[in-house]
């Protein structure tokens, strides 16, 4: 039986890790975020903490390999980037590993780490969902989730934005918010959370049911 996978891409203070809590919650799957660094550390035989610093920094790596595993490469080979240090590329490498292992196998919800992209573009279970929001509303909820203030919010966000956008274009050529990667996108800051929750559960339910 075909794994159904939602694989989350999300701004930072748009709700995405909720929404995907929620989602694991109602319909019983599997929730994966901080799992993907765990078992990346243990397969390099590092500590979490090492393996945490550096997923952003080799948005470059991918440029190089990334845009063949997007394209389904079922097996793309692992080869490591001579101008970079080694433990950047075997990082993400690491990660991938266990993303596509996770969506061959269970029925999850999988946050962040560029599963969208990593998972075999012809995985048939794979539902692909962005969830953004407008500018002010993730200031507001970063100043409520992490205590800060608004200058502090507005950069924390610009800079995240800017990561995630770096390595989305790197892995796939194209720019993170481009509708034609996902195949649900919602704006919390429009439709608000429960909305959004309510969808994407009905999509994920459908393509549960067509399965079986």
């Amino acid at each position: 039986m075909v794994p159904v996978v939602l694989a989350i891409s999300r701004q930072i203070a748009s709700g995405g890790a909720y929404i995907g809590q929620a989602v694991a919650r109602s319909l019983n799957l599997r929730y994966v975020d901080r799992e993907i660094l765990i078992r990346a550390a243990a397969d390099l035989g590092v500590d979490e903490q090492h393996v945490g610093a550096y997923e952003e920094r080799a948005a470059s790596f991918w440029s190089t390999i990334g845009r063949g595993l997007f394209a389904g490469a079922p097996d793309a080979p692992f080869v490591r980037p001579p101008l970079l240090g080694i433990q950047e590329g075997e990082v993400l490498e690491a990660e991938r590993r266990v993303i596509r292992d996770t969506a061959e196998r269970d029925d999850c919800v999988i946050v962040g780490r560029g599963a969208p992209y990593l998972i075999r573009k012809d995985h048939p279970g794979v539902v692909r969902l962005f969830v953004h929001a407008a500018l002010e509303y993730r200031v507001a909820e970063a100043r409520r989730a992490y205590d800060l203030d608004e200058k502090a919010a507005l950069e924390l966000i610009r800079a995240s934005d800017r990561r995630r956008s770096q390595f989305v274009q790197a892995l796939v050529g194209r720019p993170w918010g481009d509708a034609c990667l996902f195949d649900l996108s919602v704006d919390t800051s429009t439709v608000g959370l429960d909305t959004a929750i309510a969808l994407v559960e009905r999509v994920v339910r459908d393509r549960i049911d067509a399965r079986q």
